[in-house]
């Protein structure tokens, strides 16, 4: 009767006990036409309202763009560091807290993969409590005073 009564007890408080918190979403992708480095009027609005969402809500505190080119190929790195300017371009007048962007040029990509690998940039945001360590911060419970 007693096990029955903590189980009930415990079941009850257990939606109470933790606060759920996950970020979705810190995560961008944008797919280029081979070749080109032009985001495209689609592309653009998709990031321009992402950014958004994110620098109005939770906030922005860093930004990475990240760019895959073909190792030992100096025609795709100069490809790959264009369309990470291109975004980044986009993203400065949007960037009111001034959040630090990083472009990241990984030159990994074999010459035999496909070519889509290469024609993929990524864009994350880093949420700025992170910084400030007050993200997913759990309700303070009351103490009693005696």
């Amino acid at each position: 009767m007693i096990r029955g009564f903590v189980l009930f007890l415990c079941l009850i408080g257990l939606p109470f006990a933790a606060v759920p918190c996950s970020f979705a979403g810190l995560r961008h992708e944008i797919e280029f036409e081979p070749q080109s480095a032009s985001l495209g009027t689609k592309n653009a609005l998709e990031l321009i309202d992402w950014f958004i969402e994110w620098r109005d809500g939770a906030g922005v505190g860093d930004v990475w763009i990240s760019a895959y080119s073909i190792e030992n190929n100096p025609r795709s790195s100069a490809l790959s560091r264009e369309r990470m300017r291109n975004i980044a371009k986009i993203i400065k007048p949007l960037n009111k807290n001034n959040a630090p962007v990083e472009l990241d040029d990984d030159a990994s990509v074999p010459a035999c993969a496909p070519l889509f690998v290469s024609s993929r940039v990524i864009v994350v945001v880093q949420p700025a409590c992170v910084k400030t360590n007050t993200c997913c911060i759990q309700p303070s419970k009351k103490q009693d005073s005696p």
